[in-house]
């Protein structure tokens, strides 16, 4: 994942935060093969998915 890419990805993260659909993130994490770079990007946010 690009530099640019994964601050986009945070920025959307610490904006948007619990109103987040994250059965819909999960979904499509698995679906476009990005789990590692989605869970990287929860981690470096400081949430959780399971939040």
């Amino acid at each position: 994942m690009t530099l640019l890419k994964q601050r986009d990805i945070l920025g959307v993260l610490k904006a948007q935060g619990k109103k987040l659909d994250f059965n819909y993130l999960k979904h499509w994490q698995n679906e476009l093969k990005i789990s590692s770079d989605l869970q990287r990007a929860f981690d470096e946010s400081g949430m959780s998915k399971n939040d």
